[in-house]
């Protein structure tokens, strides 16, 4: 989708290096505005916090899950959701998804959808 491309941009205008894997999915209207809503906040939190120059962005899908993998390579020592995530995550609870983070070379935040979220392309 264009959003993510243009997060893609964002990061690069701001010194990153930016690798996008895996087919970006096309889902429903309430998926795809809160998976763009996690990837914009989470963008925002790599400007702000990470000191790295290297982002990835991963898109993967199996049977019954879709997972966006983004991470970077900054040095973090800890994670500390604020609102904005907290916010992020009752909307995924809210379609069976979710989002978790954890610290290795840099951060990485996996955020999960349920393949129903889906819209079959035509």
């Amino acid at each position: 989708s264009g959003e993510v491309i243009q997060l893609c941009d964002k990061l690069r205008q701001n010194g990153f290096a930016v690798e996008l894997t895996g087919d970006i999915p096309t889902l429903s209207p309430r998926a795809e505005t809160a998976l763009i809503l996690a990837l914009t906040e989470l963008t925002t939190n790599i400007l702000r916090h990470s000191n790295g120059n290297h982002c990835q962005i991963s898109f993967q899908q199996d049977a019954n899950i879709l997972v966006i993998s983004m991470q970077d390579n900054g040095c973090i020592k800890s994670i500390v959701p604020g609102n904005g995530l907290k916010g992020i995550q009752e909307r995924l609870h809210s379609m069976a998804g979710d989002i978790s983070a954890q610290i290795s070379n840099g951060a990485r935040f996996d955020i999960t959808l349920p393949t129903a979220e889906l819209t079959q392309a035509n």
